[in-house]
């Protein structure tokens, strides 16, 4: 279901017409999304939005915490950011983004199908990231300069770099005590790093 969806939404992205450039964009599209809708659902989140009367999924997210699948399931983050593509790159420079003791949820995507944008799916699915995950920093990647305006306009999201043709966009979370906590381990961890020097 993701899958498809998937290729309809982005089979005219440019960003994935320079990766996949030599084949059948909608087939590599499905599976490429069809592996991370799974991997999602083992390690992460697959939030869905549906037409009450047909029931058919009409826009998704993908999201997961970036650093806990970076070190824990190395299997899926090369199926996320394989390392033939640029995203393998880009994996390396959203690592030294957030640090390795940050709590992010990184929204691997966020797809519309064309007869339902502008209606209110996209915003509706972004403010229940927001509601659900209060907890998490979030960074996600952004090809469409319009998506990544939207999202430093109106949901408070913030560039982080800009890589190649990608936004790298973020935002922190509103709960201080998380942010505290973090900075008390990245302080707690460099004092051991030193010591053991």
């Amino acid at each position: 279901c993701v899958q498809k969806l998937a290729a309809k939404v982005f089979r005219d992205d440019s960003y994935y017409a320079t990766i996949f450039r030599e084949s059948n964009i909608e087939e590599e599209l499905r599976t490429m999304y069809g592996k991370c809708a799974n991997v999602c659902l083992e390690n992460g989140y697959v939030v869905g939005a549906f037409d009450l009367d047909t029931n058919e999924m009409v826009g998704f997210s993908m999201l997961f915490d970036f650093n806990y699948v970076r070190e824990n399931n190395p299997q899926f983050y090369e199926e996320v950011f394989p390392s033939e593509h640029n995203l393998y790159q880009l994996s390396h420079r959203i690592a030294e983004f957030v640090g390795r003791y940050s709590e992010y949820l990184y929204i691997l995507s966020i797809g519309v199908s064309p007869q339902w944008r502008r209606r209110g799916v996209c915003r509706s699915i972004l403010e229940y990231i927001s509601a659900k995950f209060v907890h998490y920093n979030l960074i996600t990647d952004v090809s469409n300069p319009v998506m990544g305006e939207i999202l430093c306009s109106q949901f408070g999201f913030k560039e982080a770099f800009t890589y190649e043709q990608l936004r790298v966009v973020h935002r922190l979370s509103d709960r201080t005590d998380i942010a505290f906590v973090q900075d008390i381990a990245a302080a707690h961890f460099k004092r051991v790093d030193t010591i053991s020097e």
